[in-house]
């Protein structure tokens, strides 16, 4: 199956419990990302403040988003997209679904914190109307690195 095939077979639904062995394994091949315990994704269901979504094509989960809200703010927690699947369209499906939802729930900003190397990461972000904020100097362990902020005012 083509990535386009892949793409027009996607689904964005909400993360479950079940999810979490898959989106571990996804964050692991995912350096970028931050790197949770399996617990930590079990227990995301569960986590009234914290919203997650999956990436799902012909049955196989290819991505998951992780964002909290809080007092009319969303911050993006974690997005990792599956290597072989990157550059089809999954990262983007994630944001707008979040962003959508984020909507809804009336918040009027979203923040995340982009690894300063992550180049494909930052133009997909700036591409959905995230604009740089700040920087945190060593922010990210392992390899130790800065982070750029990134903010996205909603219209609610």
């Amino acid at each position: 199956m083509t990535g386009n095939q892949r793409a027009a077979q996607l689904v964005i639904r909400r993360f479950v419990t079940t999810d979490a062995q898959v989106a571990e394994e996804i964050a692991k091949k995912s350096p970028e990302a931050a790197q949770w315990s399996r617990a930590t994704y079990q227990e995301l269901e569960h986590q009234p403040k914290h919203l997650a979504w999956v990436a799902e094509a012909g049955g196989e989960v290819c991505g998951f988003l992780v964002a909290v809200v809080v007092s009319g703010e969303a911050e993006i927690l974690n997005l990792a997209v599956h290597p072989i699947h990157r550059r089809e369209g999954f990262a983007h499906a994630l944001l707008t679904q979040a962003c959508d939802e984020f909507q809804r729930l009336r918040v009027d900003s979203v923040f995340l914190e982009v690894r300063e190397s992550n180049f494909a990461a930052t133009r997909l972000y700036e591409k959905r109307g995230f604009v740089r904020a700040g920087e945190r100097k060593q922010y990210y362990r392992e390899p130790n690195e800065g982070a750029v902020l990134m903010i996205r005012k909603l219209t609610v």
